[in-house]
């Protein structure tokens, strides 16, 4: 009996070794997890972070694109003022070659 109560004992040291190892590895692994969480959560709040200021910097790109672009499109009062510049331009040409044609004619 003596026998048997020792291979109990030793059993029971067994089981309770193991368990403790068990709970330390499950603390160890607690941990770990948490960290992962937390490691996750940083990452996620940081990648919607670029995000937003990607989002930030397109929205400025396009606004920039689009105030060139108006500064670049001739207005009415611009294209009147090319018009008349063309028109003077043509009057002037035509006067030349008319000139030109008298000057030949009388020659």
């Amino acid at each position: 009996m003596s026998a048997n109560a020792s291979r109990e004992n030793a059993n029971i040291s067994q089981l309770h070794y193991e368990n403790e190892y068990l709970k330390k590895k499950l603390e160890d692994l607690t941990a770990l997890h948490e960290n992962a969480v937390a490691l996750h959560s940083q990452e996620k709040q940081d990648l919607s972070n670029k995000l937003d200021r990607a989002m930030q910097l397109v929205s400025q790109e396009q606004s920039i694109n689009m105030s060139m672009q108006k500064q670049l499109m001739p207005t009415s009062r611009d294209h009147k003022k090319v018009m008349v510049a063309v028109l003077v331009m043509l009057r002037i040409y035509a006067a030349a070659q008319t000139k030109t044609f008298m000057d030949r004619i009388v020659m």
